[in-house]
């Protein structure tokens, strides 16, 4: 399991394809489609590996995703109960959070008016706020949640987010100076002005940047 989270964590960025190789309504399908097919893949994966894990073990491993079962709390109790549960732990807002993304996404998709496109999305396989993909990302998270439990698992973690923005990074640069040599520079997010780096649009890529910096300058702040 840990092994397809730090493979997602890296690949998903990074992956793309030959411009030519596939033809999509999409212009930028030639990122987008790689990274969607690697992220189902891996979440695909991981339920089947956890499933396996919880036959085999007779249980769920435990993990702050399942902390706070809501069907224990009354409704009576409901609100003192969740007030309780979210000043135990900080972190708890961010599973609260998660939850109601997760069941709003559920509820918008079985009630929505094409519910085959709320399924799978627009165009299947490319990217999308699908309950497909949706789903994906949860299941990600909740992995990663239930089994991120040693130092040296955090270590390598962030390691790998580094190197991901330095990646990412490094080549924005390159093409920001006119050294695109993977051909990935794209009209789309800002002009060809603006790095798009293995994203396909700039804003995108600054996302990216954005969610690594942080990282990486915590992981080079001496202790």
């Amino acid at each position: 399991l840990e092994f397809l989270w730090l493979a997602a964590v890296v690949s998903i960025p990074l992956a793309f394809i030959d411009r030519n190789y596939a033809v999509s309504e999409a212009v930028i399908a030639y990122v987008e489609v790689p990274k969607i097919a690697i992220l189902r893949t891996v979440a695909g994966l991981m339920a089947i590996l956890w499933l396996l894990e919880w036959a085999v073990r007779g249980s769920a491993s435990s993990g702050s995703f399942w902390t706070w079962p809501p069907s224990k709390i009354r409704a009576s109790s409901l609100w003192s109960g969740l007030g309780t549960w979210l000043r135990g732990h900080p972190n708890r807002w961010l599973l609260l959070a998660v939850w109601l993304f997760l069941g709003s996404t559920l509820l918008t998709t079985v009630f929505s008016g094409s519910f085959q496109t709320s399924l799978w999305g627009e165009i299947p396989g490319q990217d999308g706020y699908a309950a497909y993909t949706v789903a994906s990302y949860i299941l990600l998270f909740a992995v990663i949640a239930t089994h991120l439990k040693s130092r040296s698992q955090v270590g390598r973690i962030v390691g790998a987010l580094v190197a991901v923005g330095v990646l990412v990074g490094g080549y924005a640069v390159l093409q920001h100076y006119g050294h695109d040599f993977l051909n990935l520079t794209e009209q789309t997010g800002g002009g060809r002005l603006r790095a798009t780096s293995f994203m396909g649009n700039a804003i995108f890529s600054a996302a990216v940047m954005s969610m690594t910096i942080p990282i990486t300058l915590m992981a080079g702040t001496p202790v």
